[in-house]
């Protein structure tokens, strides 16, 4: 789910929110905050005779908790941090990007597709940002995915941003 930023009908920065993800760790959270509440609550009259069971009960609700946290706090973001300058973050990923560009070094953005496997004829989509540092052209990897609609979805949206700044940049 994208939430534009947009001033005078131009997108000038955008957050990304992975609705599946985040559907997924707030499940897994609820799910594992029921079922440690119901085997407590089973479990009253002899919590201490069961010693084994507490830890593996705590310990669930340790490593669950610490999933479903990392699946909740996803997302992608992109916003101006000073005039001229755009911050692109993201966390969806390992690892979490966090950079600084100055709108006139930027580019574009463009799509590359990978094959994983021949076997299972799997690829991973590539989001890059083209930058112009130090004189020369580089590529960033800003995000990568199994989901071609949702990395195409990012670039368009990326690509347009990029269209509606740079584009008042050189008027």
């Amino acid at each position: 789910m994208f939430k534009l930023v947009k001033l005078e009908n131009k997108i000038v920065g955008f957050k990304f929110l992975p609705t599946l993800e985040i559907g997924v760790g707030i499940f897994i959270a609820i799910a594992c905050l029921v079922f440690t509440l119901l085997w407590l609550w089973f479990n009253r009259h002899n919590l201490l005779d069961c010693k084994f069971d507490l830890v593996l009960v705590v310990s669930g609700l340790i490593v669950f908790g610490f999933i479903s946290f990392n699946l909740i706090r996803n997302y992608i973001e992109v916003k101006e941090k000073k005039p001229g300058v755009y911050n692109f973050f993201q966390c969806s990923r390992y690892p979490d990007i966090n950079f600084d560009i100055e709108i006139s070094n930027w580019i574009g953005t463009y799509l590359n597709v990978r094959p994983i496997s021949d076997e299972n004829k799997e690829t991973l989509y590539d989001v890059y940002l083209s930058v112009n540092s130090y004189g020369k052209e580089r590529d960033i990897l800003f995000y990568y995915s199994t989901k071609k609609s949702e990395t195409e979805e990012l670039v368009s949206v990326l690509q347009e941003m990029h269209h509606d700044i740079v584009g008042d940049i050189n008027k």
